[in-house]
């Protein structure tokens, strides 16, 4: 699948710049950004990407709960889920894995490689 759009869901500024400059200079993508689940579940409806960036650790709704959510409609549950997290564990990441999501990227995360990681990875799907 190639990959051409994405949605980046997380609740900390700095993280979604970075991500959006990255994704849109280097990699050449159609980006646009949400700062919440709640605001994600909206965009994506409109949006349609062709890959969701979300953080697992946000207020109010968390990425798993997030996740769980878009698995659950039949209108998003083929758009594949990356998860970014700060705390790694491989118990945690095996239970991603379970819900349903592709692949969890580790933050801090390497501006200059995202875009390559994620394309790889949708190669792959």
């Amino acid at each position: 699948m190639i990959l051409q759009k994405v949605l980046i869901v997380d609740d900390d500024a700095s993280i979604r710049k970075i991500a959006e400059i990255s994704l849109s200079s280097i990699g050449k993508l159609e980006v646009i950004t949400a700062s919440s689940g709640a605001e994600a579940l909206e965009k994506v409806q409109q949006f349609k990407p062709d890959l969701i960036l979300l953080d697992v650790h946000m207020p109010d709704m968390g990425g798993v709960e997030v996740l769980e959510a878009l698995k659950a409609s039949p209108n998003t549950v083929h758009i594949p889920v990356v998860l970014m997290t700060a705390s790694y564990n491989e118990e945690q990441t095996r239970l991603y894995g379970e819900k349903g999501a592709g692949m969890v990227i580790m933050k801090p995360f390497q501006a200059m490689e995202l875009p390559n990681q994620l394309k790889s990875f949708m190669a792959e799907q």
